[in-house]
């Protein structure tokens, strides 16, 4: 018995002490990154609306850079990507802007974009503005995951979901 109010006697007192008591750790800062250049690759995948010889789903990949542009992101990106009698490319020119966070970013994104693709031997091209928001993890200094969806206007408007890994150059 005498073991066990020793015991609660101990406790209480580190629970009394000012460092044990403090059960809240420091909130972390925001800290407000600063834009530089980037070079990625990146994945995105296109489900179509029923765009004329674009009815399947197409998985495209291709290089990502991005440069510093009034205090966020001009982004250029080119894709390419084939199944089947499916290919296509997509060029991007957009402007990102991010909204730091303690542990990733949000960011929106808008801009404008040209697709052509080929389907069994017949071609179409169209272009039109884009606009999407996404994730931006940090896995360290010099790197990070980029996730995100964007919804394509053309003739008919596209969903597009994106996943790109950058490399801060």
């Amino acid at each position: 018995m005498k073991h066990l109010r020793n015991y609660w006697l101990a406790l209480s007192l580190l629970a009394l002490s000012p460092g044990f008591a403090s059960a809240t750790p420091p909130s972390c800062a925001t800290v407000e990154p600063e834009r530089s250049y980037e070079l990625g690759l990146g994945l995105q995948s296109l489900l179509p609306n029923d765009l004329p010889g674009l009815s399947n789903s197409l998985l495209m990949y291709g290089p990502s850079f991005a440069v510093p542009f009034l205090g966020q992101q001009a982004v250029l990106r080119a894709s390419y990507g084939s199944i089947d009698a499916l290919s296509g490319y997509l060029i991007e020119l957009s402007y990102r802007a991010f909204l730091p966070l303690p542990f990733f970013q949000l960011f929106g994104v808008i801009g404008g974009q040209v697709l052509r693709y080929t389907n069994a031997g017949s071609a179409d091209g169209t272009q039109g503005g884009h606009a999407g928001f996404g994730l931006s993890f940090p896995m360290g200094t010099s790197n990070h995951w980029t996730l995100g969806t964007k919804l394509l206007v053309m003739r008919k408007s596209l969903m597009s979901f994106d996943l790109l890994f950058s490399f801060v150059l």
